[in-house]
């Protein structure tokens, strides 16, 4: 079941892109043409719409394993939740790991400021703005990016009564000069006693 598949293996996914031992036949479009009725995704991931971060080939996932949510800094709208409670819900995906990364070019748009900013533009930086109230000490991009992260996933558990404690929240940084991950906050597995 969807449950099985915890953020460890993820991990492992990204190992195998770390080491260019990734790859399996799931990214093939015969495969691809085997789910056209019905999706199985192991795991949510809520990441950046950045170019630099593409999940699936990050964790080395084929056609179907990953429910990917991506906007620009990672932050959630109404429809972002709507979208994971569907795959909670509809998918019984039982594990949700939240991507933020270094360089993040919306966190820097937050950090700047620009008062000329389109209405969406703004909007999208007033959901980043409460982690940057709460953390005047921190200047550097990168350090704001990991509190951002750790924002996400309170606010996920906050805003949606889905995710109860049978749902495993993580939440990781990815470095994408030295292409590392660092895991911020672990979030239980389910399956454990």
């Amino acid at each position: 079941m969807n449950k099985t598949h915890n953020i460890r293996e993820l991990l492992e996914g990204f190992a195998r892109f770390t080491s260019g031992t990734q790859g399996h036949d799931q990214r093939c479009s015969a495969y691809a043409k085997t789910l056209h009725e019905q999706q199985s995704p192991k795991a949510i991931i809520v990441t950046c719409s950045d170019s630099r971060v593409p999940p699936e080939l990050l964790f080395d996932a084929g056609f179907g394993e990953l429910f990917v949510i991506r906007t620009a800094g990672n932050v959630l709208s109404d429809y972002d939740i709507a979208s994971i409670e569907y795959a909670v819900s509809a998918l019984g995906v039982h594990n949700i790991l939240v991507v933020g990364h270094s360089s993040c070019g919306a966190i820097q748009a937050a950090v700047d400021d620009d008062q000329h900013d389109t209405y969406h533009i703004r909007q999208l930086k007033e959901a980043i703005f409460p982690v940057l109230r709460g953390n005047p000490h921190m200047t550097e991009v990168d350090e704001l990016s990991r509190a951002h992260v750790l924002h996400v996933i309170d606010e996920l558990k906050e805003r949606s009564p889905l995710i109860t404690d049978e749902i495993q929240v993580a939440g990781c940084f990815y470095d994408l000069e030295h292409c590392t991950i660092d895991m911020l906050e672990i979030g239980r597995d389910p399956e454990a006693n």
